[in-house]
C-alpha cells in the first residue's frame, strides 16, 4: 500500500466518523426537541407538578442542559418554591448559552418575592445584555428603577426601548403609568389607548380611568371604569373606583349600587363606607350617611381627616 491509498482511505474514515457523528448529534437533537417539546407542553397547560416530574427525570442523564434547569426554576417557582426555582435559575445562568430569560428570572424574584431592587437590577440588565430586545426584561427594569426613585430614567429607558423594539401591551401600560406619575397627562393617555389597542385589561382600563378622574373628566373617567368591570367584574377596587366617578358625574343612584357591590365583595372596605356616606348625603339619606361614615372611621380612623375635608 503505497502513501497515495493510506491517504485515500483515511480521508474515507473521516468522513465516515463525521458521517457517524453527525447522526449521533441530530439523533440526540431530535431527541431534546422531543421532550423540550412534552415539557414546554405542560408548562403551557399549567401542569406544574407534572411538568417538574418530567424535568427531575430527564435531569438525571442530562444534568448540565440550560432549557431543564429553566424549565424546572419555572415549575417551582409556580408552585411557590421561591428558592428552590432560584436554585435552578442560578444554575441556568452558569451556562455559555443562558439565555435572557433565565437573568430576567433572577431579576423578577429577587424585586418581587425577595424586595431586593439592587440586585434585581443587576440581574435584570445582564438579561438585557444576553437578548437586546427582550422587550419584558425593560419592562421589569423600569418597574424597579422606578420604585427606587428614578422615575424620569425608567422612562427613558423604557421610552427607547420601545421605539427601537417594539412593545407589548404590559411595557405601554408602564409608559403609561410613568408619564402619569411625570405628569405627563397627554402622552400618558396616549400610553395607556395604545396599550389597550394591543390586549385590553382591566389593569390599563383602570389607569386610563383614575387618569380622567385626577383630570375631572368624570364621563370619560366613568366609561373606562365600567370597560374594566367587564374585564374584571370581581375586582371590588375598580367598583369602588366606578363608584367614586359615577359620584362625582352626579349619577348617584348608580355610584350606590356600585359601591354595594364593592361592599358585598368586602364588608371591610373602609374607603368604600366613606364613598357611599357621601352618596347618602347627597341623598338626603341622613341615618345611612351617619352609619357608613362611622363605619370607616371606625374600620380606618385615618379617614376621619379625609372626611371632614370633604364634607
Amino acid at each position: 500500500m503505497n502513501l497515495l491509498d493510506f491517504l485515500l482511505i483515511a480521508l474515507f474514515l473521516l468522513s465516515v466518523l463525521q458521517v457517524f457523528l453527525f447522526i449521533k448529534k441530530y439523533k440526540a437533537l431530535s431527541l431534546k426537541n422531543l421532550w423540550l417539546t412534552e415539557l414546554n407542553g405542560l408548562i403551557d397547560g399549567g401542569n406544574y407538578v407534572e411538568g417538574e416530574h418530567l424535568g427531575i427525570s430527564l435531569l438525571k442523564s442530562n444534568p448540565e442542559d440550560f432549557d431543564l434547569h429553566y424549565s424546572l426554576g419555572y415549575c417551582a417557582y409556580k408552585l411557590n418554591r421561591t428558592e428552590e426555582a432560584l436554585r435552578h435559575f442560578d444554575k441556568a445562568v452558569s451556562f455559555k448559552n443562558a439565555a435572557g430569560t433565565a437573568w430576567h428570572s433572577l431579576g423578577y424574584i429577587w424585586y418581587y418575592d425577595k424586595k431586593n431592587p439592587e440586585k434585581a437590577i443587576k440581574f435584570l440588565k445582564q438579561a438585557i445584555k444576553r437578548a437586546p430586545s427582550f422587550f419584558r426584561a425593560y419592562n421589569t427594569l423600569a418597574i424597579v428603577l422606578d420604585s427606587t426613585g428614578k422615575t424620569a430614567e425608567a422612562l427613558t429607558l423604557l421610552k427607547k426601548s420601545v421605539k427601537k423594539y417594539g412593545g407589548d401591551a404590559n411595557s405601554l401600560n408602564t409608559l403609561g403609568l410613568l408619564a402619569f406619575k411625570q405628569k405627563d397627562f397627554l402622552h400618558a393617555e396616549e400610553y395607556f389607548k395604545s396599550s389597550i389597542e394591543l390586549c385590553p385589561s382591566a389593569e390599563t382600563f383602570s389607569n386610563l380611568g383614575n387618569l380622567y378622574s385626577l383630570q375631572l373628566e368624570f364621563a370619560d373617567a366613568v366609561f373606562a371604569f365600567k370597560k374594566a368591570e367587564e374585564l374584571d367584574e370581581r375586582d371590588k377596587q375598580i367598583k369602588y373606583w366606578l363608584g367614586s366617578a359615577l359620584y362625582l358625574n352626579h349619577e348617584l343612584k348608580e355610584a350606590e349600587t356600585k359601591l354595594n357591590e364593592a361592599i358585598g365583595l368586602d364588608q371591610n372596605f373602609a374607603k368604600a363606607y366613606l364613598q357611599r356616606a357621601f352618596v347618602n348625603k347627597k341623598l338626603k339619606n341622613n341615618d345611612a350617611f351617619l352609619a357608613d361614615y362611622n363605619k370607616a372611621i371606625t374600620l380606618d380612623p385615618s379617614l376621619k381627616e379625609k372626611g371632614a375635608k370633604d364634607e
